[in-house]
């Protein structure tokens, strides 16, 4: 499941990817600026049957609770997003696209015309939500999908925690919750790295998501993590 673009950023530890700067450009300039990058994936890998879909972009539209985030911002990057779509449909996809949303309803929403599969990134952040917020959330979620005849996804899931105990616990109510609910996932994220939110204070500087790996740099499990085989 390919992720082409990303737009998430982060103050402490950004990711790179896509600039709110390249997204304001004039569309044909913009198109100019992204279509030999898909031409050159999407369309050699367009029949690939190993591809089981295209996530079109990480996070689009999370800057627009920023100053300055206005209406022209906005539809700026949901005509990038068409865009995107389109090409990859007229290159010949095969496999089915979504657009990996962070977890507000409301972000899945916008993206639903250009989404074959709704996705989202499904985390129960347990010092921010209560069980019951998240399990309510989940369940709006399995009722989009039914509406719109769409599958669902947890592109990413499980909050990371310095304590391996902690985070231990995390993976198995949140796995449990997505798995009651027949809502399939992927975990973030397997291995460490030196990326965002994948490793310890030993190994770089820390976000607020802590460590998001199941594997260690060595290449251990840490301590609870064989958890995610129970699921």
């Amino acid at each position: 499941m390919p992720v082409l673009f990303n737009r998430w950023h982060d103050y402490t530890l950004d990711y790179g990817g896509v600039y709110i700067d390249q997204l304001i450009l004039e569309r044909d300039r913009r198109r100019s600026l992204f279509q030999p990058y898909l031409e050159s994936i999407v369309g050699h890998h367009a029949t690939d049957n190993c591809i089981v879909s295209w996530d079109l972009c990480n996070e689009p539209m999370l800057a627009r609770s920023a100053s300055g985030w206005t209406t022209a911002h906005r539809d700026a990057e949901f005509g990038w997003l068409e865009d995107i779509y389109h090409s990859c449909k007229q290159l010949g996809a095969k496999a089915p696209l979504c657009i990996s949303t962070v977890p507000q309803l409301a972000d899945s929403a916008y993206a639903l015309p250009l989404s074959d599969v709704i996705a989202s990134h499904l985390y129960w952040h347990p010092k921010k939500e209560s069980k019951a917020a998240f399990e309510t959330l989940l369940d709006d979620y399995v009722d989009l999908a039914n509406r719109t005849n769409k599958p669902l996804i947890a592109t990413e899931t499980c909050w990371g925690s310095l304590d391996d105990g902690e985070r231990s616990e995390i993976i198995r109510y949140s796995l449990g919750e997505l798995k009651k609910r027949g809502i399939g996932w992927h975990a973030y994220l397997l291995h460490a790295s030196r990326i965002a939110d994948a490793h310890g204070p030993q190994d770089g500087p820390v976000g607020v998501p802590g460590d998001l790996s199941f594997i260690r740099m060595d290449g251990s499990l840490r301590p609870g993590h064989g958890v995610y085989n129970d699921f």
